[in-house]
């Protein structure tokens, strides 16, 4: 008999014999799955909390670097309107009286 006479027969007892296992390998699978549980569970529980210690700092760092690139836009566009303000004009403006004034204006209550 040459081997495609043969197939047919092979595949037809490979599928039965396969699904007569099916059952046994569930029930190792389970049983093994209920030793491995406790571990993955302890390796999940212990990686969530290293993730939500981790969790602020990295949203921290996230929006520094947003602040930084806002910023530094902001200070490009005013640097291209206002090409004479320098660092020490800046400096210069929020130590002013005119910057106390507008801060108690800002601040003012009425009674």
């Amino acid at each position: 008999m040459k081997a495609e006479e043969l197939l047919p027969s092979l595949q037809e007892k490979f599928a039965k014999a396969a699904m007569k296992a099916v059952p046994t390998y569930r029930k190792l699978t389970l049983e093994r799955l209920k030793t491995l549980r406790p571990k993955l569970q302890s390796m999940l529980t212990k990686e969530a909390r290293s993730m939500a210690d981790r969790l602020p700092s990295i949203l921290q760092e996230k929006a520094n670097q947003s602040l930084q690139r806002v910023t530094d836009k902001m200070a490009a566009d005013i640097k291209k309107e206002i090409p004479s303000l320098t660092p020490e004009r800046v400096k210069n403006f929020q130590t002013s009286p005119l910057r106390e004034w507008r801060l108690r204006v800002k601040n003012f209550k009425v009674n």
